[in-house]
């Protein structure tokens, strides 16, 4: 009986307690032991849970202990982990491990409480009593160990840092990011070569002072709509899982108006896969004026309930694998068209072949990649050196109807937009996305 009642809620709750394991661990391989030693300890101890409601919260607080007896175990061998270190990691950009030598060339008393405080995470009033010392001195010795940790960095990670501090500081911003008005030539020739492996790191590399700039046209007019300005602001934890912040700006030619901090994400890249941490909704609008005013903000993470399993496509666990390996899609079987598909699963990205991109002056070889959601498509042609350089997008035509972004005289402009038919269903052709 007990056994049933622990599996009944277990399966319940698997996915979101999977996925902050995996959030927080180096690799898949570590992370799926730790999911099972998460799991074999909470099956040992389910005698002692009293509240069953409480179960989320209890199991969720297991795998906090099991991802720090892992660090504790790391440590004592050859590495500390970048999440092992938190937030020294954020503070100075490290992505990977961190030679042990680092540390053990640092004063006893800076490696002492920056192990005790990151990889035992103890809090400072009880470092204080462990040490005999007020919570004070805990603070300064806190702060003159991470400076003292940087110092001893590799030179290329100090620089990361030292960048954080001037990435605002521009007086003046090319709000069309150099788009042309109007859609340049725009050529896609599937070319009969091999297949090459890709990376799709979406439209922004999440590593702190990286920029990106996204310039949309929309068809059939096929003018510059609008332009989205990315930002890899700040190394951030959520939940305790180290990332990056992501912010997008966005410029409307039209209106010529310009939104800062039109979105904001929290992205996590590993070796293996690229998965959202967060996103925050709710816009802070900073006009040219300076005046600024801020609606109310939401974070909303990947631990909370109903959390968008799409954002995480693939594997709503692991996140989105980020090597793109050949996956054919197949021609619908009842029809000889070129342009009708058959994709197996939804939220997955399949491969379309090879293409010679062209756009004005330049040209491009890059991977066809395909994927179908909840009421769009889209199909992304990513380059050797995993630049994605064009991205079409296509919807359904009720989720034209249903998008309030959209006119009425603009759903009637769509009657000679490219039909896409996907799984039996047709999408429209709405719009090209290029990327600098």
């Amino acid at each position: 009986m007990e056994n049933a009642r622990f599996e009944a809620l277990l399966e319940q709750y698997r996915e979101p307690v999977e996925r902050y394991i995996h959030c927080r661990m180096p690799c898949s391989a570590d992370a799926d032991d730790v999911v099972q030693n998460t799991f074999l300890a909470a099956f040992r101890n389910f005698g002692t849970l009293r509240d069953p409601a409480a179960f989320r919260a209890w199991l969720l607080a297991i795998a906090k202990n099991e991802c720090r007896m892992y660090y504790r175990r790391k440590y004592r061998t050859e590495t500390v982990s970048l999440d092992a270190l938190g937030e020294i990691a954020a503070k100075t950009g490290v992505r990977g491990g961190i030679s042990r030598e680092i540390l053990d060339a640092l004063p006893e008393d800076a490696r002492t409480i920056l192990v005790l405080y990151y990889v035992e995470e103890m809090p400072q009033a009880d470092i204080a009593a462990r040490l005999g010392i007020p919570v004070g001195t805990v603070k300064s010795r806190l702060h003159y160990a991470r400076e003292r940790f940087r110092t001893a960095c590799p030179p290329h990670i100090r620089s990361m840092y030292e960048k954080r501090g001037s990435l605002m500081k521009e007086k003046t911003i090319d709000y069309t990011a150099g788009f042309s008005a109007e859609l340049p030539e725009l050529v896609i020739t599937k070319k009969d070569v091999p297949f090459f492996e890709v990376k799709d790191i979406g439209v922004i590399v999440p590593e702190v002072g990286r920029r990106s700039y996204e310039g949309t046209y929309r068809y059939p007019a096929k003018k510059l709509t609008l332009v989205s300005h990315f930002r890899a602001e700040r190394l951030c934890s959520i939940h305790g899982a180290e990332g990056v912040k992501v912010c997008e700006d966005m410029y409307s030619p039209k209106l010529d108006y310009y939104t800062r901090n039109a979105q904001t994400s929290f992205v996590q890249m590993t070796d293996e896969y690229l998965r959202y941490l967060g996103f925050m909704y709710g816009d802070d609008y900073i006009p040219e004026s300076e005046t600024t005013y801020e609606d109310m903000l939401v974070l909303h993470t990947f631990l909370d309930e109903g959390y968008n399993k799409i954002v995480n496509a693939e594997d709503p666990v692991r996140g989105n694998p980020l090597v793109i390996r050949e996956r054919p899609a197949d021609h619908d079987a009842s029809s000889d068209k070129p342009d009708e598909l058959f994709l197996e699963k939804p939220f997955f990205r399949y491969t379309t072949g090879v293409y010679a991109v062209k756009i004005g002056g330049s040209v491009y070889e890059a991977v066809g990649v395909i994927e179908v959601l909840n009421g769009y498509v889209t199909e992304k042609f990513i380059t050797r050196d995993d630049r994605c350089i064009l991205l079409r997008w296509y919807e359904t035509w009720v989720s034209v109807c249903m998008n309030g972004n959209y006119s009425d005289e603009y759903r009637e402009s769509l009657d000679g937009n490219r039909r896409l038919r996907v799984n039996g269903e047709e999408y429209i052709h709405l719009e090209d996305r290029l990327y600098r």
